[in-house]
């Protein structure tokens, strides 16, 4: 028993040494890549078992191998031994010069490769839900999302210099909202309509006649 807890508590100070990290999430992203056929990766990550966690340099390519997301600086921090929980707090995000593209030439966006994944198989809706999480600071610095929509025919662009959000209560999952405080500097949105790749649907001319 004694040698069993020496080694995790070993096995707990070798993890929170940054190489032992770096060559962590290394394996992860490398995975995750092969797995989804296109580019993740991280140039540095430094974490804290189990609620926190900061990443620099997050890349993720769709699989057009076209950048889908960068962030230059990352911050999670949430409840404590969350995976042990029916209910996790999400108590900051912080995002630092990141960029958003989404984009399609058809029905399908770019993105939807990766709902795909992570939402993996339906499941049965009897079963007991999954763990629930609740948001309480979003902390954004020079946030853009780019939207290029060729199939609708509409491009749109959202610029935020800082965006600082707190939350009483911000879950999603049972639609519940209130915002304490909100502060946004320079925020920019612009928007622009052309013909898009969509075709109408055609007109059905084997439709019934009536006649009374």
């Amino acid at each position: 028993m004694l040698v069993l807890i020496g080694l995790i508590i070993l096995l707990w100070f070798i993890i929170q040494i940054p190489f032992v990290q770096n060559w962590i999430i290394g394996i992860v992203t490398d995975n995750l890549s092969a797995r989804l056929h296109t580019r993740v990766s991280v140039r540095h990550i430094n974490f804290s078992l189990f609620n926190r966690m900061e990443l620099e340099g997050l890349v993720v390519e769709d699989q057009q191998k076209d950048t889908l997301l960068y962030a230059g600086n990352a911050n999670v921090r949430i409840t404590d031994w969350f995976f042990l929980r029916n209910n996790a707090t999400l108590k900051y995000i912080g995002l630092k010069n990141t960029m958003v593209n989404m984009k399609r030439t058809d029905s399908v966006w770019n993105y939807q490769f990766l709902v795909d994944y992570f939402s993996g198989p339906n499941k049965d809706t009897t079963q007991k839900k999954g763990m629930q999480f609740a948001l309480k600071e979003i902390d954004l610095e020079n946030f853009q999302v780019n939207q290029l929509d060729q199939w609708m025919g509409k491009e749109s662009r959202l610029i935020v210099k800082k965006l600082n959000l707190n939350a009483d209560i911000f879950d999603l999952s049972n639609k519940k909202i209130n915002i304490r405080k909100l502060i946004l500097d320079e925020p920019e949105y612009h928007e622009f309509s052309y013909s898009g790749k969509r075709t109408k649907k055609p007109v059905n001319l084997n439709v019934p006649v009536f006649r009374l």
